[in-house]
């Protein structure tokens, strides 16, 4: 075997073994879509065509399926939960979770369905998160689906008139920063008692496709970071995917490691320890 043969053979190896982490996450996702396939026919979600009312069913099957009082839960710990919180095909399996988790299974189911669905975090006066539910886009035009343990009356009320983000219309951007001097509910009257009640309990949107204000966080900065513009599907549908963040993320380590092996010289020199005792044998 001579020198080339040797160095080719030594990256083929190195990289398939580099990628085995992200070859098990693509497993876990298509477990998990496994899943999402079967629950969607075992309560005959799946047939139906794409709709207000039936995006509405969807969520009613999973409010319906889930408990969502945390003190009795078994499994799920809400408050050592990871990074990109537990997956759907968790979520699924053990039917426990609070808006966060309920909001990711219908999404995920949504999304299966066709639907354009992301997340959405609906904030109080005083910008803190009170609830997490499902923005729908259908037809061009935009509604809110409630998730599982809703405040009382919101699942009501988004069945009854079909509420959007421009619904709010509260807070806008200057400069790049929320300006919260600017209450455009003052100019705002509802005559729906329900509509009233939920403006004054949510004063704010945001889509939390990327976990802006978790990753400042992190960073030691105590700062949020609202998003009011719709992000695109492609990216709602990867948040809400974390195997597949976590295979995407692995495969780039792997290739990253293994241009990192060719720069030190590394793999010229097991192409050449191969060679050499190929020539011996």
């Amino acid at each position: 075997m001579n020198d080339r043969a040797a160095s080719w053979l030594i990256r083929a190896g190195l990289l398939g073994l580099l990628l085995v982490p992200a070859a098990l996450f693509w497993t876990q996702q298509w477990r998990e879509n496994a899943l999402v396939d079967r629950y969607l026919q075992a309560h005959g979600l799946h047939d139906s065509s794409p709709s207000v009312a039936h995006a509405h069913r969807v969520a009613d099957r999973v409010r319906e399926d889930f408990n969502s009082h945390i003190p009795s839960f078994e499994v799920l710990d809400l408050y050592n939960r990871p990074f990109l919180r537990e997956s759907t095909l968790f979520l699924l399996t053990h039917r426990e979770g609070a808006c966060g988790e309920g909001t990711r299974v219908i999404i995920n189911l949504l999304s299966r369905l066709g639907y354009n669905a992301a997340r959405v975090s609906l904030y109080d006066r005083a910008l803190r998160s009170k609830h997490t539910l499902v923005s729908v886009r259908l037809d061009g035009e935009e509604f809110l689906v409630d998730s599982i343990n809703p405040p009382k009356g919101n699942t009501r009320l988004l069945k009854k008139r079909q509420v959007s983000t421009a619904d709010f219309g509260l807070l806008h951007y200057k400069e790049s920063t929320v300006n919260p001097e600017y209450d455009g509910s003052d100019d705002i009257v509802y005559t729906d008692p329900d509509m009233a009640k939920f403006m004054e309990r949510f004063w704010l949107y945001s889509y939390e496709t990327l976990p802006v204000s978790k990753l400042l966080n992190v960073l030691g900065l105590d700062m949020r970071a609202f998003t009011l513009a719709r992000p695109p599907r492609w990216l709602s549908l990867l948040a809400e995917r974390p195997f597949t963040v976590y295979a995407i993320a692995s495969a780039a380590a792997g290739l990253l490691l293994l241009l990192v092996l060719e720069w030190l010289g590394v793999i010229r020199w097991l192409s050449r320890r191969l060679a050499f005792g190929a020539r011996r044998d």
